[in-house]
Order: structure tokens, then sequence, then C-alpha cells
């Protein structure tokens, strides 16, 4: 796994997470425990035995953060549980580039093709099946700073 941060000191903090260097057989545990403080995620077998990629490039500027994803096929879900313990109280802005999402909640549809947007509330559950590979752009922003504008 290869992640580096800048300083604390930045302004704009950036972080990389990949997993190519790892070998194939402990690839989707580390994700999985990676991007469990926002999502519980799951792969059927073959793709977790074929290597599972996930490569994100991350940039945060205090409670603000945009991610740049490529990975493969995946269900993503927020329980309740998950909710009430973190505590998150952002909104999460999807914009698939390549590939595509599934999904019966959140704003902008059940399907998403590349070019598609879902808007996702991190205090209200989700489920989510991700396509074959997909490119995407998230950005999380706090409720405080956007509710009076939705």
């Amino acid at each position: 796994m290869t992640q580096q941060t800048e300083p604390k000191s930045a302004a704009l903090e950036r972080s990389r997470f990949s997993l190519r260097d790892l070998p194939s057989a402990t690839q989707f545990e580390i994700w999985k425990e990676s991007i469990n403080c926002i999502y519980s995620v799951d792969a059927d077998r073959r793709t977790r035995a074929d290597g599972f990629v996930a490569d994100l490039d991350s940039w945060r500027h205090r409670d603000l953060m945009m991610v740049e994803a490529q990975s493969c096929s995946q269900s993503f879900s927020r329980t309740s549980q998950m909710i009430a313990a973190d505590g998150m109280d952002h909104y999460n802005v999807q914009l698939y580039t390549d590939g595509g999402v599934k999904s019966d909640i959140g704003i902008g549809g059940d399907v998403l093709k590349p070019g598609g947007l879902l808007l996702l509330d991190l205090s209200q559950r989700t489920e989510a099946q991700a396509s074959e590979q997909f490119n995407s752009v998230h950005l999380f922003l706090p409720r405080r700073l956007v509710e009076d504008h939705l």
C-alpha cells in the first residue's frame, strides 16, 4: 500500500492511497479496513481474487475533502450504526467520469453512467453498487456550509 501525506501545516493537505504494490490476497481486506471510516464495502469472490484495484488521490482543507478514485466493482453501504458512531454530518457529491453506480438512495437517480452525479447525505443510510471499473470524484461538504442552499 502506498500512502503519502503532505505536511499538516499546509493549508491544503494531500494524500495518495494505492493497493497496487500489495499482494493480491490482501488488497481487498486492506481496502475494506481503510474505507470503513465512511462506508462498509463488499465485493464478489472473483473481484477479490483477481486483485482488487483502489487508487485514491485526496485533498483536504479543514472539514472539506475531495477524493479522486479509481477502483473496481464493489458494493458500498452506510448503516445506521456507522452514522451513529462516526458523527459525520456531510454531504457526499459523487461524479462518475468513467463507469457508474447503481443506487436507490440519494439524489440523482438509480443508475448513473459516466457523467452522472449522485448526492448522498452521510447522515442517512446508503446502499450502492459500483460498476466493473470506475473513475469518480467525490466532494465531501459539511452540512453547515450548504444546508441553507439546498
